[in-house]
């Protein structure tokens, strides 16, 4: 990630979640660092980014849409659910 200058989060403390995020409109992204430094994190997943590339990779739209909800929605139970806390409200960015 480094030398490809991507963006490296470092979050200190407990996972303190506040939202599920589902980003449905293409080319953007959350700005999961700044809602980190105003206390405010979530979870952040770009659908259309898992979707295009599944094109790449051969794999069917479809499922890797599914596939890729599955697994958002498994990794939220685990940190956040099976640790006693209600499950998260789901936002979709379209």
């Amino acid at each position: 990630i480094e030398s490809k200058k991507g963006t490296i989060e470092n979050l200190n403390g407990l996972h303190e979640e506040q939202v599920a995020f589902v980003n449905l409109r293409p080319n953007t992204t959350l700005d999961t660092n700044n809602l980190n430094r105003e206390g405010k994190q979530a979870f952040n997943l770009d659908l259309w980014a898992a979707v295009e590339q599944s094109k790449e990779l051969g794999v069917p739209e479809d499922f890797a849409r599914d596939a890729s909800l599955i697994l958002y929605m498994a990794t939220e139970m685990v940190l956040v659910e099976k640790n006693g806390k209600p499950a998260l409200p789901v936002q979709i960015h379209k």
